[in-house]
């Protein structure tokens, strides 16, 4: 029912539990911090495509899987799966999950921040330009509708502190990789 529970049953039953993930994705990072700070040991497998895992803890063939805010509230409100943790750090505005850090497991977040990216030389005023009418995402209610009916939260950072902001995930994501044994490079 909570991700309590679901320590408990891998501590019961070590390397039993099937958990679906894409090599080297997300997914596997989510897992691999859940099993450290868990103390736990996972059986990951390689679960395919979001619907691929989705059909798979449909059918039995696994029993955790990481997908998508979108996907996991539709499902979860058709009642093929149970929902046991948003993977966030506070709750995203219309999930009533709670979250992997409120379930005391601090480490298992993951920041889906989407980055607009450009060529290196391109001209700071246009960056600037863009930037400023990106800003509005946050206050337009329509666009904060759209991205809460995926399961998101509106946030606007301009350039500088986007590219702080993914230097910071990236080094996160460095660290876990070494302690997966993942070569990123």
């Amino acid at each position: 029912n909570n991700l309590n529970d679901l320590i408990a049953a891998a501590k019961a039953a070590p390397g039993t539990i099937k958990a679906g993930i894409t090599n080297a994705a997300s997914s596997q990072f989510i897992f691999g911090a859940l099993e450290k700070e868990g103390d736990i040991d996972l059986k990951l497998v390689d679960g395919g495509s979001e619907a691929d895992k989705l059909t798979s803890l449909q059918g039995g063939l696994l029993d955790i899987s990481v997908v998508s805010a979108k996907a996991a509230i539709e499902y979860a409100k058709a009642g093929k799966i149970k929902v046991l943790a948003s993977i966030a750090e506070e709750r995203t505005p219309g999930l009533d999950y709670p979250t992997t850090v409120e379930q005391g497991f601090k480490s298992v977040t993951w920041d889906v921040g989407v980055i607009l990216l450009g060529p290196p030389n391109m001209d700071p005023a246009l960056v600037e330009q863009i930037s400023q009418s990106l800003s509005g995402i946050t206050t337009d209610e329509k666009s904060k509708e759209l991205i809460e009916n995926m399961g998101g939260t509106a946030e606007y950072m301009n350039a500088a502190d986007s590219l702080t902001r993914m230097e910071a995930r990236d080094a996160q994501i460095g660290e876990m990789a070494t302690a997966l044994g993942i070569n990123v490079r």
